[in-house]
């Protein structure tokens, strides 16, 4: 399946058949969880850390950016009253991790130090951690640019962001915004113009409610984007999407720079750049260690540990970039597949799945892409899947033994699964709020694991803050009283050391996993 393939069928499950799989009765708690449940910290942020800009001056520069990245929620008669004023943390002050500052020059000298800058340019501020954006943006960390995210339902039409600023034919264009569709058919009356090129679901485009991917085909000439929405309403992107060369796109400043430099806290990118390339054959994006981060960046060669990730139904492919790119920092090549969205086995699924990892795993990757040269992946693999992504990725263990053999961890993040045994150092991410995977359910599939297993129970959280920016309504989640920033935290400062763990790797986070600290935001069951 192609990433801009769209079914009626696909369509329909993502609205009325919880998105994601679904039609699970939770079973009781087996009863033989060793639960450690965390209590609340007295511990107040760093000022340093501080989202507010009046108490944080490094944010202050980019507060004078276009307030499209600053806009906060909309007041909507359907959001908590929690979220009125987006300006501050809906909960009451959340112990997150405390950050460290890390040990490096605000402009490091690294090997892969881009040519042609002259010495009086100033370089860029980029965010360099998943907290270091206002509380209701994420780190998009290949740009290194704050942007906004929706957490709930919104009615007014707008345009946030996209990604890459600049691409060519076969690349896959991302538009970030909200209400680009709110009814039941939606995601098929919607368009996007790019200068004077139209897409729209029948023509390389696909939509979820608050982001839009395009295919862009031969021809792409770049140019100001508008969206225009079910119901005719329109929004219009801050800048144009340029064309690229279409190798390898070279180092400019534009883009963060590898600092070469060890992250010595959680949430901090690590010594590389998040680089990725899209890869049709497959329907897959591949995310790689670079020398700056972006589309078709220079890679750091290499042998790198493998990570795969499966979507939720309902889900584009490419909803998962938070997390991959922020592993591609710190050393991770990864894949996401995309497949039609089903809730059994469906052997065609299954087939292009396994293909798709087995083109990378053991591979040197330059076959795939040009700009791939020089990289390699590990035999051995991890797997996160989101929802009914953890079904699939069960279904692959069950029928792909050399796959099977060679996983080295699974994550599940809001799992709708089969009820058989994942593979590896096992960590389940749930939230309290998920109307798809009940906490009930999660104690379950737990407990079915060997140890060593993890699981943290996200307080306030739900289904659709897995996604880099997703929403479920209705009966497939509960409104959030968290910020999606805060659900990738804790989906990062997890994620990172047990990925670590399980291929070998240094641990400078082991205490994540052997005493985790506590906090208001999440309770953790661990099982040595």
């Amino acid at each position: 399946m192609k990433y801009w393939t769209v079914t009626l069928l696909s369509a329909l499950l993502s609205v009325v058949v919880a998105a994601c799989g679904g039609g699970n009765t939770p079973p009781a708690n087996d009863g033989d969880m060793d639960t450690t449940e965390s209590l609340d910290s007295d511990l107040e942020p760093d000022a340093s850390d501080s989202a507010d800009p009046a108490e944080n001056p490094d944010l202050e520069e980019r507060q004078e950016e276009p307030d499209i990245w600053h806009d906060p929620v909309p007041d909507d008669d359907r959001m908590p009253e929690a979220f009125e004023e987006t300006t501050e943390d809906p909960t009451e002050t959340p112990d997150l991790p405390p950050e460290q500052d890390l040990e490096s020059d605000p402009d490091p000298e690294v090997d892969n130090e881009p040519e042609g800058l002259e010495d009086d340019v100033q370089p860029a501020v980029f965010c360099t951690r998943v907290d270091e954006c206002l509380i209701n943006e994420v780190c998009n960390f290949s740009l290194g640019r704050c942007e906004p995210r929706a957490i709930w339902v919104e009615n007014v039409t707008s345009v946030f962001s996209f990604h890459p600023l600049a691409a060519a034919a076969g690349d896959q264009l991302v538009i970030d915004g909200r209400a680009f569709y709110t009814s039941l058919l939606g995601s098929f009356n919607f368009s996007v113009t790019i200068g004077s090129q139209t897409y729209t679901s029948f023509n390389l485009a696909l939509a979820d409610e608050n982001r839009i991917v395009i295919s862009l085909p031969s021809g792409f000439a770049g140019g100001a984007i508008t969206v225009t929405a079910e119901g005719g309403a329109q929004a219009q992107a801050e800048g144009s999407v340029t064309v690229a060369a279409t190798g390898v796109i070279s180092c400019d400043g534009s883009t963060p720079a590898a600092s070469g430099l060890t992250a010595t806290a959680l949430g901090h990118v690590g010594p590389y750049q998040a680089g990725y390339v899209d890869i049709a054959a497959h329907s897959m994006r591949l995310y790689y260690p670079s020398q700056c981060g972006g589309l078709r960046r220079p890679p750091s060669t290499g042998v790198w540990p493998l990570v795969v990730m499966l979507h939720g139904n309902g889900c584009n492919a490419l909803n998962y970039e938070y997390l991959l790119e922020f592993l591609a920092t710190h050393g991770f090549i990864s894949i996401n597949p995309a497949s039609n969205s089903t809730n059994s086995y469906d052997e065609e699924v299954i087939n292009g799945i396994a293909a798709a990892i087995e083109a990378v795993r053991g591979k040197e990757l330059s076959s795939l892409h040009p700009v791939l040269a020089g990289l390699t992946a590990t035999s051995q693999a991890a797997f996160v899947g989101h929802s009914r992504g953890t079904g699939r990725m069960e279904d692959v263990y069950d029928t792909r033994s050399a796959i099977r053999e060679n996983a080295v961890a699974s994550i599940f993040l809001g799992p709708v699964e089969n009820g058989t045994k994942a593979r590896g150092l096992f960590l389940l991410l749930a939230a309290s709020g998920d109307l798809q995977a009940l906490p009930g359910f999660m104690s379950t599939i737990y407990n079915r694991q060997d140890a060593p297993k993890w699981m943290v129970m996200i307080e306030g959280g739900n289904h659709s803050l897995f996604t880099d920016h997703k929403i479920w309504s209705g009966i497939g989640d509960q409104a959030a009283q968290i910020w999606r920033q805060q659900q990738h935290q804790v989906v990062l400062d997890f994620s990172l050391p047990l990925l670590q763990r399980a291929f070998g790797r240094a641990e400078p986070f082991a205490a994540q996993l052997d005493n985790p600290p506590q906090s208001s935001l999440y309770t953790v069951t661990h099982a040595p």
